[in-house]
């Protein structure tokens, strides 16, 4: 499964995002299901770590020009295309994390402590110069993509649904830029 952000910015300066400002909000999310879903893998599937994904991504644009933080989104999971040019190919402004959901003996569902993964990821986002966002409302946004994609979450001991959010600067421009 990958989750993705997508800031958007007209100009990157990391002075611009040193605090929380005009955060998204959970109960604003927006599910778009796509025309068709993948088949989900059999009881005897032997899973590989990476080796499938699943049918939805959590997508949260940010354009600094349109107000911060755009609406959460759950959409079919997709490629997208970048400009040669991009900020995060030539600079690495990039960051993830790793985190996972897994049912229980008893069939809950359980995240393993998204809120601590996303804690670390906006100290990623502050040296990075990539906006902030609440982390209460990114998990729960969070919980609400495994809702929507509990059916891929294997039901077998020792194995879980593997959760990667990834915050990627979209920035077309080589070079310095002024804020």
């Amino acid at each position: 499964m990958l989750i993705r952000r997508l800031p958007q910015t007209a100009l990157f300066h990391s002075r611009a995002f040193s605090t929380l400002e005009n955060t998204f909000m959970a109960s604003d999310l927006k599910v778009f299901p796509p025309a068709t879903l993948k088949t989900k893998p059999g009881p005897d599937h032997q899973y590989t770590f990476g080796g499938i994904t699943t049918d939805y991504m959590l997508d949260i644009d940010y354009d600094k020009e349109n107000g911060g933080w755009g609406t959460p989104k759950i959409v079919q999971n997709a490629p997208f295309e970048l400009d040669p040019a991009n900020a995060t190919l030539h600079y690495s402004i990039e960051c993830f994390e790793g985190a996972k959901a897994y049912r229980t003996v008893d069939d809950r569902i359980i995240m393993f402590r998204c809120d601590e993964n996303f804690k670390r990821m906006n100290n990623s986002h502050k040296q990075l110069g990539i906006p902030l966002f609440d982390v209460e409302q990114m998990t729960e946004c969070c919980r609400k993509l495994i809702e929507v994609e509990k059916d891929w979450i294997p039901n077998k001991p020792m194995h879980s649904l593997y959760i990667r959010p990834t915050s990627i600067c979209m920035d077309n421009k080589l070079g310095l830029g002024r804020v």
